[in-house]
């Protein structure tokens, strides 16, 4: 429904103006995923919006969504590595790292996902008694 091809346009001029420019960044890896199907561009991108900004929960959050949904086979555990770290940095009350949080543990299909760490409770369950 949007011109993603201008806006991808824009965001590269922006981060010509500004090397660093997080969500510049993160927005043009967004566009690169799902529209051009860039992968490798849109997880550089993903990657340097974390340098630029590290506590970014909304590029770990598309970070995580790409290994996930756009890597084969996927990288369950590289996604939860991002998405634990976003919720060690304050992503608990962040809703899409929180979701896409959820998503994981519901799809990951591996059997040892349930590992000591305050932020893998035991399925499912676990994360929503942890919400406040």
């Amino acid at each position: 429904t949007g011109n993603y091809g201008r806006a991808g346009m824009a965001y590269r001029r922006a981060i010509e103006l500004q090397a660093n420019h997080s969500t510049a960044l993160n927005n043009l890896g967004f566009i690169l995923q799902n529209v051009d199907k860039d992968i490798n561009g849109a997880e550089g991108c993903f990657r340097r919006a974390l340098e630029a900004e590290p506590l970014s929960n909304d590029a770990r959050v598309n970070l995580a969504s790409l290994m996930v949904h756009s890597r084969s086979p996927p990288q369950w555990e590289a996604a939860a590595t991002e998405l634990e770290a976003s919720l060690e940095k304050g992503g608990q009350e962040h809703l899409p790292t929180l979701v896409q949080y959820a998503s994981l543990l519901v799809e990951r299909p591996l059997p040892d996902y349930d590992r000591a760490n305050p932020y893998r409770p035991s399925g499912v369950e676990g994360l929503i008694d942890a919400i406040p």
